[in-house]
C-alpha cells in the first residue's frame, strides 16, 4: 500500500508530516488564552481590587487647568478642546457627575472620585431655547477646585 504525505512524497508507511514540516502535527492555535487541552477547566479567579491612589489624576489636573483659564462655564466639548489633547467622551468620567446607572461600571473602571463629587467643579444646566431641545451641561471651577489645582501643580502632577 502506498500513501501520500502532505508534502507530496510517496512511500510505504510514510509518516504524515504536519504544517511545521516536522514529524509531528503542529500544536493547536491558542484562542482567548486557553488551549484546547485546558479549555473549560477550573474557574476564573477573582482579581484583587486596584489600590486607590490619593490626589488628583493627570486628566483631572488638565481639566481643572482648562476651567481655571476660562472666564465662563464650559460644555463638555468646549472643555475637551480647551484641555487638548483630551478625549471628549472621557470628560464625564473624570469630571462628573457620573450617571446613577453607570456608577458601578464607572467605579470599576475609574476607582477614584470625580471632580463634581469632590466639589472642585460646579455643574449648571442651560435652559433650552425650545421645548423639544435638550439643555447643555456646563462646568465651572470652584474656589476649592482652584486650591486643589494649586496643590497638584506644587506636587508636580
Amino acid at each position: 500500500m502506498t500513501t501520500t504525505t502532505k508534502n507530496g512524497s510517496k512511500g510505504k508507511g510514510a509518516a504524515v508530516k504536519g504544517k511545521n514540516g516536522k514529524g509531528k502535527a503542529s500544536k493547536p492555535a491558542v484562542k482567548n488564552g486557553k488551549t484546547p487541552a485546558n479549555k473549560g477547566k477550573g474557574k476564573p479567579t477573582a482579581t484583587a481590587p486596584r489600590a486607590v491612589k490619593e490626589g488628583l489624576r493627570k486628566p483631572q489636573v488638565q481639566l481643572l487647568q482648562a476651567l481655571s483659564k476660562s472666564k465662563r462655564p464650559l460644555s463638555r466639548s468646549e472643555l475637551a478642546s480647551a484641555a487638548a489633547p483630551f478625549d471628549p467622551t472621557k470628560v464625564g468620567d473624570y469630571c462628573g457627575p457620573r450617571p446613577a446607572d453607570r456608577t458601578a461600571k464607572a467605579a470599576a473602571r475609574y476607582p477614584f472620585p470625580d471632580l463634581v463629587s469632590l466639589k472642585f467643579v460646579r455643574v449648571s444646566f442651560t435652559r433650552p431655547a425650545t421645548d423639544g431641545a435638550k439643555g447643555k451641561m456646563q462646568y465651572e471651577i470652584t474656589a476649592a477646585g482652584k486650591a486643589a489645582l494649586q496643590k497638584a501643580l506644587k506636587e508636580g502632577k
